[in-house]
């Protein structure tokens, strides 16, 4: 059972009388039509984002990345020599044949 301070009832009362509920509602009701438009904006720019390809190049990239990482990863665990044969292999032979085959055996 509510008990009110007895010296401050009849401020209490007038108070609770003259509360603009209304207003107070239609506050609450403008600021979840707010959430809305964010929550609408956030879902139609991640939409953007799969029909002009952008999320599509992110997931790609990133698994890309994880499959040279992984590469990579496995043949050093199995003495691959990366710096068997270089970037200009072309112009400058290899500094060691013997390099390459075990490379090849791999």
């Amino acid at each position: 059972k509510w008990t009110f301070f007895v010296p401050t009832f009849q401020e209490d009362k007038e108070q609770i009388e003259s509360f603009d509920y209304a207003e107070a509602y239609k506050k609450e009701i403008l600021s979840y039509k707010h959430s809305l438009k964010v929550c609408d904006s956030d879902i139609s720019s991640q939409k953007e984002e799969l029909f002009n390809g952008k999320r599509k190049m992110e997931l790609v990239n990133g698994w890309l990345s994880r499959i040279s990482d992984s590469v990579v990863q496995f043949l050093s665990q199995h003495g691959y020599d990366f710096d068997a044969i270089r970037n200009d292999y072309l112009d400058t032979p290899p500094k060691s044949i013997s390099a390459v085959r075990r490379n090849l055996v791999l």
